[in-house]
């Protein structure tokens, strides 16, 4: 179950231009680790990911903004998939990070 899971999160993840903007080389396995940790809940492993990733290259918050518009898990934009893995607390965040409203983006 797990590897199907993995490979189902790893076939679907894409990034938009918006990463090339920013000059960072996103390989697939960085893109997998952000869903992932989007997956568990674990905002400490999420942050860390989204460190790892960008470094000092662009500010923090236009990092996580990055992130949430541009990356896809399961074909979703990174909060949608969050919430729909009951991921809570880390969508929260990256919410927040991202300047997203939570409650517009229920209503859409």
């Amino acid at each position: 179950m797990k590897t199907a899971i993995n490979a189902i999160l790893f076939s679907t993840v894409v990034f938009a231009a918006a990463l090339v903007q920013a000059d960072t080389t996103v390989s697939d396995q960085d893109m997998l680790n952000l869903c992932r940790a989007l997956q568990q809940d674990d905002v400490s492993a999420f942050r860390r990911e989204v460190r790892a990733l960008y470094g000092r290259e662009i500010p923090v918050l236009a990092s996580y903004r990055i992130v949430a518009e541009d990356l896809r898990c399961n074909g979703e934009d990174a909060i949608r998939f969050a919430l729909h893995q009951d991921s809570l607390e880390t969508a929260r965040y990256l919410a927040g990070k991202a300047g997203v409203d939570l409650t517009e983006l229920a209503l859409k």
